[in-house]
């Protein structure tokens, strides 16, 4: 009934519609032909428009309050929107990234999952930007190239290069990206990454988690390409191309689709650096393999080689603390040997320019080190890398040491490299030694515990070209770039300098760092829960001492027992023993050894004992090995009596446990 009601009232409308309209039609014919108002008709369509004046044609109920005050809400929700839009991605100094956005995260996720979160954000280009222009008392250079400014971020953010161009769009002077290892590895268990929110700072025991050679080097690849494939950018390599006589007739696009892993050459021939930014630069943070031997060098040489290519710097890592043996490598003739075969693997790479760019791109080495050498080991550094060739160094990693200023008593025990505030005194003094053994020859990038501009400052001073931040970046967000920049050029204006006129003036470490503990702190300096963190370093160090044992009780036990020359099948066993064992095995002689012979060999077994029991007082593991294999091996009761008695003498002689033997 209602649906039938509806209908016809429509169907009414229609033709009062229609009639109206004809009437109107009929007006204006009159009108148009001169028919006098007067006539009927005119008489009829007066009155009809009489009607349509007077009638409603369109109804509206007047709003009620309460939708008035919607309408309020929904268009302050709009403005207030846009006005956030606008802030968060054309401000990155903008206060939602440092008061609304980093409390978020730091309530609700874990330092790596909002690192996660984050690098997918910069990925996506939902990541605010930089809109100011770098001030010119910022400029400097690196390596001959121009950089814009000389703040950079560190390794271990964007571990995977999977942001590059969200973090370039932050206004950094250059970014590095890695570590990187050759083959894909997990890194070190969950959870590795620990916040110490009254230090502002950190501690990670990552472990080189990465995705391998491979997969970052397509992502390296794939970038280049789509930039290549923008119209603008063929448009200049088509310019590069038509310059040179050889390749007039070439075509860009063709050259990109028929050369996919030459794709920085073409780059080359724009004369861009491989950031695809001009002024800024992209480094390639190279790690080891768990896996690799210690003083393998070719983990190194597979990523000059293979990243070297994409990169405006490589940075050869050998001061990690969380891969085990890695920091060894520093020692002095251990690492001019490293870095001299990684310099010759970069001077021999083949690059290829296809025809159409003659300019041979050598790509600079640097060397990362850590802040825990002592001064010595910093002068040996230095000397190594002089004679070594490379272009530079970054000073510093994260520090084992657990320093007194530390107020944080959560986490503090976690095993790891701590980073922030707490680590810029170690790694200015170790900078300020590098560089004056150095006098200025190779440039060195700073890095630990930058958070403002006077840090900043402070580091350039100390004989930094550039700097290098992350921790800080955690705490204070995105526009943490721009905040430093700011600070910087108020700083340097204010001394009526520039960047590269205060690098190397000197800067007092006393100011700094100083030996001798301050009120408060340990006899040692270090904080009071550091000791606890130590011995979980210590664990990891038995840990990688665990192969060494596994080999050492073997190679011991062949000469560890006394042995009888009239016992032939002793010697039958033995040899088998060193066969097995791929050893070679020399008898001894039939002649019946003299008295003093015998007494000197019996002081060598008696030392070997103590030595191998040494190590099992250190490891009980061992202890049982040893005497499985001891009887596995000889199978009679003086093997038994011998392993006793020499035991009852190391109980007596290592009553106490020698610490600096496990460290």
């Amino acid at each position: 009934m209602l649906v039938s009601r509806s209908v016809c009232a429509a169907a009414a409308s229609m033709r009062t519609s229609i009639a109206a309209r004809s009437s109107l039609m009929r007006t204006a014919a009159a009108f148009t032909t001169g028919t006098s108002t007067s006539s009927p008709f005119a008489a009829r369509s007066a009155t009809t428009f009489d009607q349509i004046g007077k009638r409603t044609l369109f109804t509206r109920t007047p709003p009620t309050p309460l939708a008035r005050t919607k309408q309020f809400i929904y268009l302050v929700f709009a403005l207030a929107a846009g006005t956030f839009g606008i802030a968060y991605y054309a401000d990155s100094r903008s206060a939602i990234h440092r008061w609304i956005v980093i409390p978020a995260l730091k309530a609700f996720a874990d330092p790596e999952s909002a690192q996660k979160l984050a690098i997918k954000v910069l990925e996506t280009g939902l990541a605010p930007r930089d809109m100011v222009d770098d001030d010119a008392v910022l400029e400097t250079e690196l390596f001959g190239r121009k950089l814009s400014n000389p703040i950079g971020l560190a390794a271990g953010f964007d571990k995977q290069a999977e942001a590059i161009d969200g973090l370039l769009d932050l206004g950094f002077g250059f970014i590095e990206i890695g570590s990187v290892t050759p083959e894909p590895q997990p890194g070190n268990p969950l959870p590795r990454y620990f916040r110490l929110i009254e230090d502002n700072a950190c501690i990670n025991r990552f472990g080189f988690n990465s995705q391998g050679h491979n997969v970052i080097l397509n992502r390296l690849r794939d970038r280049i390409r789509r930039w290549l494939l923008h119209p603008s950018s063929v448009a200049s390599l088509q310019d590069a191309l038509v310059a040179h006589p050889d390749s007039a007739r070439a075509d860009a696009r063709q050259l990109i689709a028929t050369h996919p892993k030459s794709t920085s050459a073409f780059v080359d021939a724009t004369d861009l650096p491989r950031s695809l930014r001009p002024a800024k630069m992209l480094g390639i943070n190279l790690g080891k393999n768990k896996e690799s031997p210690e003083e393998s060098v070719q983990d190194y040489i597979k990523g000059v080689q293979r990243l070297g290519p994409y990169a405006d710097m490589i940075i050869v890592n050998v001061s990690s603390p969380n891969t085990p043996g890695l920091r060894r490598l520093q020692r002095r003739d251990v690492l001019q040997d490293l870095l001299t075969k990684v310099v010759n693997a970069r001077d021999g790479m083949e690059q290829s320019h296809l025809g159409f760019s003659n300019k041979k791109v050598s790509v600079p080495l640097l060397v990362k080190i850590a802040p825990d050498l002592s001064e010595e080991e910093l002068q040996d550094v230095a000397d190594a890398a002089l004679k070594s060739g490379i272009d530079g160094l970054v000073i510093s990693n994260t520090t084992i040491s657990r320093p007194a200023t530390l107020r944080s008593s959560e986490n503090v025990r976690e095993t790891g490299g701590l980073s922030g505030p707490p680590l810029k005194p170690l790694a200015l003094k170790a900078l300020t030694i590098v560089n004056q053994r150095l006098q200025g020859k190779l440039p060195i990038i700073g890095c630990g515990g930058i958070a403002s501009g006077q840090d900043a400052l402070d580091y350039a001073k100390a004989g930094a070209s550039a700097i290098e931040l992350y921790t800080s970046f955690g705490y204070q967000g995105v526009g943490l770039p721009r905040r430093i920049k700011d600070e910087l050029v108020e700083l340097l204006k204010a001394q009526g300098k520039t960047w590269k006129q205060v690098v190397g003036t000197g800067f007092d470490v006393s100011k700094t760092y100083s030996s001798t503990p301050n009120a408060g702190e340990t006899a040692t300096g270090f904080h009071p829960l550091s000791d606890a963190a130590f011995e979980k370093s210590v664990a990891s160090v038995k840990l990688e001492l665990q192969g060494l044992r596994e080999k050492w009780a073997e190679e011991r036990l062949e000469s560890f027992l006394p042995t009888r020359e009239s016992d032939a099948s002793y010697y039958d066993l033995i040899e088998k023993a060193h066969s097995a064992l791929g050893l070679e095995f020399a008898a001894p002689s039939p002649t019946a050894p003299s008295k003093d012979e015998k007494a000197t060999a019996g002081e060598k077994q008696v030392a070997k004992a103590h030595e191998l029991l040494h190590e099992a007082k250190q490891v009980p593991n061992i202890k049982l090995e040893i005497k499985e294999k001891t009887n596995k091996l000889f199978g009679d009761s003086r093997a038994a009596k011998v392993l006793q008695a020499n035991e009852n003498a190391a109980n007596r002689d290592f009553s106490k446990t020698d610490k600096t033997r496990v460290v």
